[in-house]
């Protein structure tokens, strides 16, 4: 029975080890009426939190605790992929790797290829990868056409699309408002910006 309590004990402190492995590396979240939060942690037990510019140091330990100034301000869980940032308040912030290289582009040769409904999972704004969990993009695309729907759009909104050098190009009501859309190799779709690129699956 001791042995068997002795075995469960350094299962248990080796799984604990690996899942704190797991939170190494910098995170990053953002929610639209909120900014974006950036969560670096270290080997060491340290880290640095970035909340809207605002940068400061924090702690962590074994239980998942983050502490800054001698206090506790958060605890971190991870969930589906994601580093689920629970702060003081009970609110939650769902945080992303912060995995910003993209697959190359593919040079499209047919509008078929655009064929689907896109919808975005996440942007890179200024070199960190923010999770779109509170704003909705969508595109389905058909010849000829897409529908564009979600936030900012009242309703679904059809317009034309052409394939311009192995783009799709989604026409505007103005010629400064097209969408150029491109297609990475690994199937997923990206739209650049002037200060973001915003990914897609399908």
């Amino acid at each position: 029975m001791r042995k068997f309590l002795m075995i469960l004990t350094i299962a248990m402190l080796m799984c604990t080890a690996a899942c704190a492995e797991d939170l190494i590396g910098t995170w990053s979240g953002g929610m639209e009426d909120q900014g974006v939060r950036i969560l670096t942690v270290l080997e060491d037990g340290t880290g640095v939190l970035t909340e809207n510019g605002t940068e400061r140091k924090i702690t962590w330990d074994d239980a998942r605790q983050v502490y800054a100034d001698g206090k506790k301000i958060a605890s971190l869980m991870l969930q589906d992929g994601f580093l689920i940032f629970r702060d003081a308040s009970d609110e939650v912030w769902p945080l992303m790797r912060n995995e910003t290289q993209l697959p190359p582009e593919v040079h499209a040769t047919s509008e078929e290829e655009f064929f689907g409904v896109w919808k975005a999972d996440y942007a890179i704004v200024s070199g960190f990868r923010i999770p779109m969990e509170e704003v909705e993009i969508l595109y389905s695309i058909e010849a000829g056409k897409a529908v564009c729907s979600g936030t900012g759009y009242a309703a679904p909104v059809e317009l034309p699309t052409r394939l311009d050098d192995g783009c799709l190009v989604i026409a505007g009501a103005q010629s400064e408002m097209e969408v150029v859309l491109s297609l990475r190799e690994d199937g997923s779709m990206t739209r650049n910006m002037t200060y973001m690129t915003v990914h897609f699956t399908r």
